[in-house]
């Protein structure tokens, strides 16, 4: 946000989730950016934020301030995924209605940000005078051109950084505006990227996208085992990726054991003939699990001895087999 020269933010409730202390420390670091709520208190009922900015470009005044509606918050909160519960919110009318008349008196132009709903956003727009610009945040969807009720322009610009909402507005000499251009227009791939910001983001897409395809895993992973769908798929399938090892395993005595159909509670999977001998499974784990945590990568001696724990064990040397490649 500061590389693209933001200059105020209100936050919502995802970006409250860690708590006040995270936030504030993410914009420490960007000092340019100016952190607006005039609602967002914390348990004592104090605000922790500015109630609103005046910004000066090329002469004109332009005032901002924001408001966070807080049912989305009290969600967050009860469901549990609220990491640290700092905040309390004053209503986002009333507010509005207090916070206004000042701010007017102090700029030329004043700008909402707005985070509620679009319903709650066109209610409040419809009821509170006096806002030239409100810009809707909380999963806003998308209008390609302004909406104008009554004296007030209002932007909603979609979610997730797909489009970037421009407003032109144009100005008498008192400062007051007489016209207005605007559209939200898709950021595509007819869109050059930022090397600097690419620099930034695409690390942590990386990062962010191999932890969530090994959440993904281990979900399926627990839903399958959750739906009974756990199986053995047998050393044929191992065969397809790990061709060595399948080799080897087949030279040694665990290949021609002999094992009933089933294996403690777990069927074996359609069309699988276990009366194979004690296959990669045995040793691995079940080859649903494949690929997560529930998959035994390196085999040790508790392993054999989940098996080899009757009489005779005693004359076995399990880590001098393990050492030679016994198992495979």
């Amino acid at each position: 946000m500061g590389e693209v020269g933001t200059d105020a933010f209100t936050p919502g409730d995802r970006e409250l989730i860690e708590g006040h202390e995270v936030i504030q420390g993410l914009f420490d670091t960007q000092p340019g950016i100016k952190i607006i709520s005039a609602n967002i208190t914390n348990k004592a009922g104090d605000l922790i934020w500015d109630r609103y900015a005046v910004f000066e470009r090329g002469g004109v005044k332009i005032g901002v301030t924001g408001v966070t509606g807080g049912s989305s918050y009290s969600f967050n909160v009860t469901r549990g995924t609220q990491k640290v519960d700092d905040f309390a919110f004053l209503d986002s009318r009333e507010t509005l209605r207090e916070v206004l008349p000042e701010l007017k008196e102090k700029c030329d132009i004043t700008v909402v940000l707005l985070h509620e709903t679009p319903g709650d956003a066109r209610r409040i727009v419809d009821e509170i005078p006096g806002m030239d610009v409100v810009i809707v945040g909380h999963n806003p969807g998308y209008i390609f051109n302004p909406d104008r009720i009554a004296n007030t322009l209002l932007v909603r610009g979609g979610n997730r950084g797909q489009y970037l909402s421009v407003l032109d507005l144009t100005l008498d000499s008192a400062n007051t505006i007489v016209d207005y251009n605007g559209e939200g227009k898709p950021l595509g791939k007819t869109v050059a990227k930022d090397e600097a910001i690419e620099a930034i983001v695409k690390p942590w897409e990386d990062d962010f996208n191999e932890r969530e395809k090994a959440s993904k895993r281990k979900e399926a992973v627990d839903k399958a085992m959750l739906e009974g769908t756990e199986k053995f798929i047998g050393a044929g399938m191992c065969q397809r990726c790990h061709a060595d090892e399948y080799t080897t395993w087949a030279e040694t005595s665990h290949a021609n054991a002999i094992l009933t159909k089933y294996d403690g509670d777990h069927p074996v999977a359609e069309g699988v003939d276990a009366n194979v001998g004690v296959q990669c499974e045995h040793c691995h784990g079940l080859g649903t699990a494949h690929g997560t945590v529930g998959m035994v990568t390196q085999v040790g001696i508790e392993t054999c001895q989940g098996c080899h724990s009757s009489e005779g064990v005693a004359d076995i040397d399990f880590a001098d087999s393990i050492a030679k490649g016994f198992h495979h």
